[in-house]
């Protein structure tokens, strides 16, 4: 009866240290990803906006072919850029607790307009899988999560622009 009962503390105590060592290797991994923030794409022009944050919120802007427009680093302590959205063509976003218009270079133009943003953005986006899908004129925008189980490997979000001739990866977290 003692063995049985010393097997069972044995089996465990060796579960709970390997969900240990997995949530401090799953975090490990986390940290040294780029921190997808959120995504915005605009409905007339096609040009994509990605928000990021490794060590400062940082926006890439790709037109719909997958050029790079502009990427730029926002002086944010602690924050990241939570929400973004194109109107009439132009790019807003949520700095901290600023609203602010950017320029096609990126630069700040204007704060606090009165924009209201979705609550999540991928509200609009398709769910696929582990992955989020998004039409317009065409072309397909996709983000593709990295599962929990890829943490452990070698984990990547990567976003991609498909316009059925061709398929181009802008973004990935990996650095």
């Amino acid at each position: 009866m003692k063995t049985k009962l010393n097997v069972t503390k044995i089996i465990l105590i060796s579960l709970a240290a390997i969900l240990i060592l997995c949530f401090f290797l799953y975090c490990s991994k986390s940290v040294e990803m780029k921190q997808l923030d959120c995504i915005a794409v605009d409905e007339q022009t096609g040009h994509i906006a990605i928000a990021y944050y490794t060590t400062a919120a940082k926006v890439d802007v790709f037109d719909s072919k997958g050029n790079l427009m502009f990427s730029k680093v926002y002086d944010t302590p602690g924050k990241g850029i939570h929400d973004m959205l194109w109107k009439d063509g132009q790019l807003y976003f949520k700095m901290g607790k600023n609203t602010v218009l950017v320029d096609s270079e990126g630069n700040i133009v204007a704060n606090d307009p009165n924009i209201e943003f979705p609550i999540i953005w991928f509200d609009d986006w398709e769910k696929d899988g582990g992955s989020y899908k998004k039409y317009i004129n065409g072309v397909e925008y996709r983000y593709d999560k990295a599962n929990f189980f890829e943490y452990f490997a070698n984990p990547v979000d990567r976003i991609y622009i498909n316009d059925g001739e061709s398929e181009k990866c802008i973004w990935d977290s990996a650095y």
